[in-house]
């Protein structure tokens, strides 16, 4: 009977895995030697606060664009090995180019257009100028007298004036012929 058993054993036995077959009661080697610090490895992760591995915001938006171009990086570096390379006596080259380029252009710190300044003088000048002789026109007397209306010089004179004033303001007059037509309607009325 125990060949019989025997013979069962190891006919169960060709079709289990390698990894049933071994016994299970067997402890690796260096498990006694590690267990200390399996230990403490299992007590520091529970110590870790769960609210620690949080999702950051949009995360489920940006990963189908990250996880694509993480992918088109991949392809493109498969394609081509040179994508990244310098080009040869880029270094030898550079420092050269740079002083070319620098030393060429000719800066100027300050730009003196003359003939706009000139252009600008002469316009400020003119308007100075005339608003000068305005002024000066509106200042003098005759200038203040035509803007007094006519009715009330006459009106003036009518009441204020007297037989010595006639003869200065016949003087004075450019158009006689109307003054004396009116100083003889007045005289008649009177």
């Amino acid at each position: 009977m125990d060949r019989e058993e025997n013979k069962e054993r190891e006919i169960d036995s060709t079709f289990l895995n390698d990894d049933l077959k071994r016994n299970p009661f067997t402890v690796d080697e260096n498990y006694f030697n590690q267990l200390q610090e399996d230990i403490l490895a299992q007590i520091k992760l529970s110590a870790i606060n769960k609210a620690d591995f949080t999702i950051p915001e949009a995360y489920q938006e940006n990963l189908t664009q990250k996880l694509l171009s993480e992918v088109k990086l991949a392809a493109l570096k498969q394609e081509s090995s040179d994508l990244f390379k310098v080009p040869t006596h880029y270094f030898e080259v550079l420092e050269e180019q740079i002083i070319s380029k620098s030393v060429d252009k000719k800066t100027k710190i300050f730009k003196l257009n003359i003939l706009k300044y000139a252009s600008a003088a002469v316009v400020l000048l003119a308007i100075s100028f005339g608003i000068y002789l305005n002024y000066q026109d509106t200042q003098t007397v005759d200038h203040q007298l035509s803007t007094i209306p006519d009715e009330e010089i006459i009106n003036y004179l009518k009441f204020h004036s007297d037989a010595n004033d006639v003869n200065l303001m016949i003087e004075n007059l450019d158009d006689v012929a109307t003054f004396e037509s009116d100083l003889y309607q007045d005289i008649n009325q009177e």
